[in-house]
């Protein structure tokens, strides 16, 4: 039984260094693949940069077609504030008109006694 005992215990290390082993092959073939992966995605983009660069250089009228929509854009926006500020400030002076009328037409005190 001695015997029997000494050989379990050896059997295990044998298992838990095989899976040791496994678990380091494992990691060793997914560090392999991140930078297959990784390489993979660097041209990738450099391939769609390349492509965008391409395009701009080859349909000019898209890139200037972007600059006159924002432009605009831009213009209108514009516009739209300055009307907006233009109603505030026409009622700003409305109502300055109006203060300036009640007190020329209020009668003085001072005139009375």
């Amino acid at each position: 039984m001695c015997v029997v005992k000494s050989q379990q215990p050896s059997a295990k290390l044998r298992q838990v260094g095989k899976k040791r082993s496994r678990a380091k092959d494992e990691v060793e073939q997914l560090r392999q693949q991140l930078q297959s992966l990784e390489l993979t995605l660097s041209h990738l983009q450099q391939n769609s940069s390349k492509a965008q660069a391409q395009r701009t250089l080859t349909h000019p009228s898209n890139l200037w077609k972007r600059i006159v929509d924002r432009q605009l854009e831009q213009r209108q926006r514009s516009e739209h504030e300055n009307a907006r500020l233009r109603l505030m400030l026409d009622g700003q002076l409305k109502f300055a008109r109006n203060v300036a009328n009640m007190f020329r037409k209020r009668p003085n005190p001072m005139n009375q006694c």
